[in-house]
């Protein structure tokens, strides 16, 4: 488990407030204090660059990432 270094840049992870939901807990939990290459920000952050992340796009949707990326 490490931390994700692109929290710093990341529209998700900046989201923190004290009324954003359990499901976002448990995606900063899981992704961005744990495992993020498995993130789909991260992925796209990683292969593309900051400017290419959807603004809505959330952790979990890898399948919307590795579209985007091309695999």
């Amino acid at each position: 488990m490490s931390s994700c270094l692109n929290k710093i840049l990341c529209r998700y992870f900046a989201k923190k407030t004290p009324t954003i939901d359990n499901n976002y807990q448990n995606n900063v939990q899981i992704y961005c204090n744990g495992e993020p290459k498995n993130c789909a920000i991260y992925m796209i952050f990683d292969k593309l660059g900051f400017l290419k992340v959807p603004v809505d796009l959330r952790p979990e949707q890898t399948a919307k990432a590795k579209s985007l990326i091309g695999n």
